[in-house]
């Protein structure tokens, strides 16, 4: 199988073992935090309150992690901010199994736990054009992807099932062993190469990152149309459990249709194993057209198991046009910018998001449940279709030997064009 080749490489293998182990923290938090806020006697509002906080805090700090693992040895990066992880939900497991947990400790330790993922994220896309070939880096995305998703399936189920036996503290001790073990496993991976970075101040290296997505018109239109995607799959996530409560047999008929998003992205990390495309992007956006079913799904009242078959294609290529949207910018992205330019992609999916949940509802009330799928729905696939046919995205593909080539940047240093490799650790 291919997949074996490029875990047998020490420095993805061990790569591949962290952020898996790092994902099932991930997993594990959000449903281990929502009980520990209600159990000390929070309210929905003071949840409300300490997720916001968390979230708040990863738009305001993506950047500058990107701008850190841009700057900094990757690893090094990801070690100090899994460290900060552990630490943090190890202090909380401690409070709470203690029962002295107060709320604005959970809200202090969620924005910790927050600032370090968005520290942590921009350095995880960057590291693999480090520890990958670029021949195999859509073999090692897909790797990446099918482990967590499937710890973002099984872990939130886990973690309640914990819950309600021993109660949340437990779940913040498997927390920080995870992350624990995550910078175990990086401390271990075999020294990389990289582009060696020249100092720059804070603002001047924010202005580089953005000038590198600026100036790239497929990268740009790309993340227009993938944000729109974002948007219109809100509608989707909003919408979808009040229509199952009214007529898909309730909390258990959307439990089934978010299984079946589970499995389509787990299935969608499968395919891009094996289906290398000569037009990555292309094929990529083409897939990503399958988003709207579920909405289109919901609008024209299709019985229960159509509408999985139709969430389960959607996020089937979603995860599919996400292997390759990373493997494309790992190889035509330069190294020493590669973790600034993914951050920006990283803060718009956290904007446009929370964006289209506060429409949707208003947007309903107004023109109603069906008529807002299908708007949802024409956000997800027009855009997704118009990036098939742009030049810009055509004009990019992969040869037989798996490297992708795309348009040139006219004026630009080889050196900055190239991502010249020295050594960085």
């Amino acid at each position: 199988m291919k997949s074996s080749g490029v875990l047998a490489e020490k420095p993805f293998r061990m790569l591949w073992l962290a952020r898996s182990s790092s994902a099932i923290g991930t997993a594990f938090a959000t449903v281990a935090l929502a009980f520990a806020v209600l159990g000390i006697g929070g309210t929905a509002v003071s949840l409300g309150l300490v997720l916001t906080a968390g979230s708040l805090t990863q738009l305001v700090v993506l950047l500058l992690g990107g701008v850190l693992a841009d700057r900094l040895p990757r690893r090094q990066v990801m070690v100090c901010a899994d460290l900060v992880r552990a630490v943090v939900q190890g202090a909380m497991a401690a409070l709470l199994l203690t029962g002295d947990a107060r709320l604005w400790e959970l809200m202090v330790a969620n924005v910790l736990l927050s600032g370090a993922t968005a520290i942590f994220r921009p350095a995880s896309t960057g590291i693999v054009a480090q520890a990958v070939r670029a021949a195999r880096r859509q073999e090692a995305n897909a790797l990446l992807t099918i482990s967590e998703r499937t710890a973002a399936f099984a872990g939130p189920a886990l973690s309640g099932l914990l819950v309600a036996v021993a109660g949340p503290g437990w779940s913040f001790v498997i927390d920080a062993v995870s992350f624990a073990v995550s910078a175990l496993f990086l401390g271990i991976m075999p020294a990389l190469t990289g582009t060696a970075p020249i100092p720059r101040g804070l603002l001047a290296e924010f202005t580089e990152g953005w000038r590198e997505v600026v100036s790239r018109k497929w990268y740009l239109s790309n993340l227009a149309g993938h944000a729109l995607w974002n948007f219109g799959i809100a509608g989707v996530m909003v919408l979808g459990p009040v229509i199952a409560q009214q007529r898909l047999h309730g909390a258990a008929g959307w439990g089934l249709i978010s299984a079946s998003f589970s499995g389509g992205a787990v299935l969608g990390g499968l395919v891009s194993l094996r289906v290398k495309p000569r037009r990555p992007l292309f094929a990529g956006n083409l897939s990503l057209v399958l988003g709207g079913l579920p909405a289109v799904a919901l609008a024209c009242h299709l019985p229960l198991y159509d509408i999985m078959l139709c969430a389960a294609a959607a996020f089937t290529g979603m995860n599919f046009l996400n292997s390759i949207w990373q493997t494309v910018i790992q190889q035509l992205i330069p190294e020493q910018v590669l973790s600034r330019v993914s951050s920006y992609d990283f803060l718009i999916s956290y904007v446009i998001m929370p964006a289209g949940y506060a429409f949707v509802g208003p947007v309903a009330s107004a023109a109603g449940m069906d008529g807002t799928l299908v708007t949802a729905a024409v956000f997800m696939m027009v855009p997704s279709l118009v990036l098939t046919l742009l030049p810009a995205a055509r004009g990019i593909q992969r040869d037989s030997e798996g490297i992708i080539s795309g348009p040139s940047l006219a004026g630009r240093p080889d050196e900055l064009q190239q991502g010249a490799s020295v050594m960085r650790e």
